[in-house]
This record gives C-alpha cells, structure tokens and sequence, in this order.
C-alpha cells in the first residue's frame, strides 16, 4: 500500500473547461505528496474573472436544461459511452 505513494512518478495536469471549450493558463499550482513531497498533480490558476464566466455559463446551461422536456434531458450525454 505504501508504494501507492512514493513511487508514482505521473504528475496529473488538470485542466480548465469553460462550458464545452477547453482553455490554459500561464501559470499552474503544484500539488504536493504529504508522504513523500513529489509533485503529483498541478492545475491552472484560474482568476476571479475566471470564475465569474464560468458561474455564467452554468447559469445559462440551467435555464436551458429547465426549458427541456424531460425525454431530452439526457441527450448531451448520448455519446458519452461510445
């Protein structure tokens, strides 16, 4: 179990999606091991604007997600499987 931790030499790049459309940034934040201190993650750092479009988005996506019928409400997600 504890070679789960020290020995993963993968870092894991998380990335930004704004609605369907995937966008970087400059400057990313590490993430770092408790157990050993090696990177194991990074993510972008998103600013406040940042934020603001994505509650923006969300918004919109739940009015329109409210105007649906209820048979269509999981027709984005048709594909998802395949």
């Amino acid at each position: 179990m504890f070679e789960l931790f020290g020995n993963n030499k993968n870092i894991n790049d998380a990335k930004i999606f704004m609605g369907s459309r995937e966008e970087s940034r400059d400057t990313l934040i590490e993430i770092k091991s408790p157990y050993s201190r090696d990177v194991v993650s990074r993510y972008p750092k998103c600013s406040g604007e940042d934020a603001k479009r994505a509650l923006e988005i969300a918004k919109k996506a739940s009015i329109d997600c409210a105007n649906l019928h209820p048979s269509e409400g999981g027709m984005g997600f048709e594909d998802v499987g395949r």
